[in-house]
């Protein structure tokens, strides 16, 4: 009755940087690293058993960074 199990890994990199005065944390975070399109929403009506109705969303990249001074 239920739908298979779904994994999905995120991944955080970052390095500390000094600058002078200034500390910066550079960092690269990765959603979805394997890019798995796993099923999360499948559909109970009788016509439609077990459709999906919702999958897990691409592989995603964020850049940031955090600044002390």
């Amino acid at each position: 009755m239920y739908g298979p199990r779904s994994t999905m890994l995120d991944l955080r990199l970052g390095k500390p940087l000094r600058i002078g005065t200034l500390r910066a944390t550079p960092s690269l975070d990765i959603y979805n690293v394997f890019n798995s399109s796993n099923v999360t929403v499948l559909s109970w009506q009788y016509e439609v058993w077990q459709r999906p109705q919702t999958i897990i969303a691409g592989r995603l990249f964020k850049f940031s960074a955090q600044v002390d001074f």
